[in-house]
């Protein structure tokens, strides 16, 4: 499984904080759209095991993180 990258420490440095910050924000964009990827692909594997249609099984709210 995923481990998400670890939140930056704060410092005095402002600019340097910042910028810190707008990257790991930006990381954990891409380490939530993986996780969200990786658990769609099981649950059309589990999906078809179960033999349902994709289109009769309700999407979950897509808006919660």
């Amino acid at each position: 499984m995923h481990t998400h990258p670890a939140m930056p420490v704060y410092t005095q440095d402002q600019v340097a904080y910042i910028k810190h910050m707008y990257e790991w924000h930006m990381k954990m964009v891409h380490y939530h759209e993986q996780m969200k990827a990786y658990h769609l692909e099981r649950a059309k594997h589990f999906q078809k095991m179960m033999g349902t249609n994709v289109v009769q099984m309700e999407r979950p709210n897509d808006g919660v993180a």
